[in-house]
């Protein structure tokens, strides 16, 4: 994780010699020699203070009459301390943006939208370019501001008139340099060129340097839920306030990210502070291999299947952002949901989730930790996840660390038959309704008993993996342990009570936890066959069932304590 100091570590006047409005876990540095870029420095405020011009002799009749004719009270010096003023305002606004490559910061869109107005910039222009230019204020306004608010930065608000003449906007942004003769001349993407910069003669260099280094304070990118992928040059900084590393694999590093909120449009957001998930990776082959999922995802439209918000490239790192499950993952509902009753709503919620999961599943390792839960109780809603995604959400992660009792089930307790015989072949649909098939009968076990009976089940059946088959003869069979799990549920006087659990029941028993591939359902039979369960449910309390309050004594198999010896390690999130 980021090792955090306090920014009063960079010396008592950093920033401008002010406190700088940060979030609340700001005034802070990462350690390991990373860089701070770009940020205003106590040379930038030195310089901004060498470029402004000097008093004006107030015995110039001319510039006397001027002043006296348009605005009397309205001296340059006055002009100077306003553009000081919006100075220090842009400056208190930014915003750090912890990375792995070092800590950057940003002007966020909408402290930049307040910041420069029509007010604030007549305020920070001198006096005759205000008289001369009456539409200026306006035309930045519309067009400019992040060009202005850097001008402002480098302590050049008045190169506007001329860069504004030369048609310049803020979507001509990021700038690069010319060469040779064009050194200072400034070149969009393109191909539009601003050659104003060249007119202070021996400042235009500096200037030009300058421009380029501080644009990428007003350069963060706006996020929306289109899956755009965008590039981004290193230098240009993410639009997070904090990053927090919560998970790591062996080629990519999950973190539970704070989103700026004027950085993001339509995205519904399930966490005041704007949390989202991010998976950083650092191999380009994993990366398009896991573009090429995202992007088969997205055209299913599915929206109980994980969708990312974007992806980034930035310099040799890639980013992916993914929603942030507040409910954690259904091992966590689970665990959550525990002590409330087992009400006839509950169990129609449980139906409704089951039909929804049931459509256009192709995944190849689902399991209750991959299954994210958005939302609170019943009015949430069930996405299946990436697994380095999944993994890192919620506690269960934690909790698993701390107490290794918590679960027993590892990934391929919920492998389908054919993964114990045929490692090297490639798993079909089918393979992951298997697993559907496993996940469903948990989920019965959970409804009509509670947590504790579903590791107690799973301690039943053979360590380490604890899978739902065995394999008997170099044949795959349904686990007897799982043959015998199912009839004492059937056995039960509330699944008795409920035609919907039994038709439920015997769909797993016959359609899903099958070992001969081909005899399984399809995900369209399952998704069909629950989506009938579920209206008819809904539909007939009777069909539903009215009676699911606990009994005094649970089978045997579901009391049965779980040993804690034959917990596999959960601490690495697999690729």
């Amino acid at each position: 994780m980021f090792q955090l100091a306090r920014m009063d570590a960079m010396g008592k006047d950093s920033l401008l010699g002010k406190t700088p409005r940060f979030t609340d876990r700001a005034h802070r540095t990462v350690t390991g020699g990373a860089a701070f870029w770009p940020l205003i420095t106590d040379t930038d405020r030195a310089a901004w203070h060498d470029r402004q011009p000097s008093p004006p002799d107030h015995s110039d009749s001319y510039q006397s009459s001027c002043c006296s004719e348009f605005e009397p009270n309205s001296i340059i010096p006055t002009r100077q301390m306003s553009s000081e003023s919006l100075f220090d305002e842009l400056s208190s606004l930014l915003v750090e943006c912890p990375n792995t490559m070092g800590l950057q910061s940003f002007l966020p869109q909408s402290d930049l939208d307040k910041a420069i107005t029509k007010e604030s910039v007549k305020d920070a222009l001198p006096f005759m370019v205000r008289a001369l230019n009456g539409r200026l204020p306006e035309k930045v306004v519309q067009n400019a501001k992040k060009v202005f608010a850097i001008l402002v930065i480098i302590a050049k608000p008045i190169a506007i008139k001329d860069l504004l003449a030369e048609g310049i906007a803020d979507t001509h942004l990021p700038l690069s340099r010319g060469e040779g003769e064009e050194a200072n001349v400034l070149l969009s993407a393109n191909g539009a060129k601003f050659k104003s910069f060249s007119a202070f003669k021996h400042e235009a260099t500096k200037l030009t340097k300058d421009f380029l280094e501080k644009q990428w304070l007003v350069q963060a990118p706006v996020m929306d839920t289109a899956g755009k992928h965008i590039i981004l040059d290193q230098r240009c900084p993410l639009p997070f306030v904090e990053m927090d590393p919560i998970g790591a694999g062996q080629y990519s590093t999950v973190y539970r990210t704070a989103l700026h909120a004027s950085h993001q449009q339509g995205i519904k957001l399930h966490d005041k502070k704007h949390a989202v998930a991010v998976k950083e990776m650092k191999k380009e082959d994993a990366f398009n291999q896991e573009l090429e999922n995202l992007h088969v995802i997205q055209k299913i439209g599915n929206p109980h299947l994980m969708r990312h918000f974007a992806t980034f490239k930035k310099g040799p790192v890639y980013y992916v952002v993914f929603p942030w499950a507040g409910g954690g993952s259904l091992k966590d509902f689970w665990e959550r949901e525990d002590r409330n009753p087992r009400a006839p709503k509950l169990v129609l919620c449980a139906l409704k989730e089951l039909h929804d999961d049931s459509r256009n599943i192709r995944h190849g390792d689902l399991k209750p930790e991959n299954i994210l839960h958005f939302g609170r109780g019943c009015e949430g809603i069930l996405v299946a996840a990436d697994v380095s995604v999944s993994r890192v959400h919620g506690h269960q992660r934690t909790n698993m660390r701390r107490d290794p009792t918590k679960s027993l089930a590892t990934t391929r307790s919920y492998e389908a038959p054919e993964a114990g015989i045929k490692q090297t072949a490639a798993r079909s649909r089918e393979y992951d309704i298997w697993s559907l098939g496993c996940i469903f009968l948990e989920f019965i076990i959970w409804l009509l008993y509670d947590e504790k009976a579903i590791d107690n089940f799973t301690s039943t059946r053979d360590p380490l993996d604890y899978p739902f088959y065995k394999i008997h003869e170099g044949k795959s069979v349904v686990h007897p342990k799982v043959v015998l799990a199912i009839q004492y549920i059937r056995d039960d006087e509330r699944c008795k009570g409920s035609a919907a659990l039994n038709a439920l029941l015997s769909l797993i028993e016959e359609k899903l936890l099958l070992a001969d591939v081909e005899s399984r359902d399809t995900a369209e039979d399952v998704h069909r066959k629950l989506e009938e369960i579920y209206k008819k449910a809904e539909q007939d309390p009777v069909y539903l069932g009215t009676d699911f309050a606990p009994i005094p004594n649970k089978p045997l198999m579901f009391r049965r304590r779980a040993s804690t010896n034959l917990i596999p390690s959960t601490t690495a999130i697999p690729e």
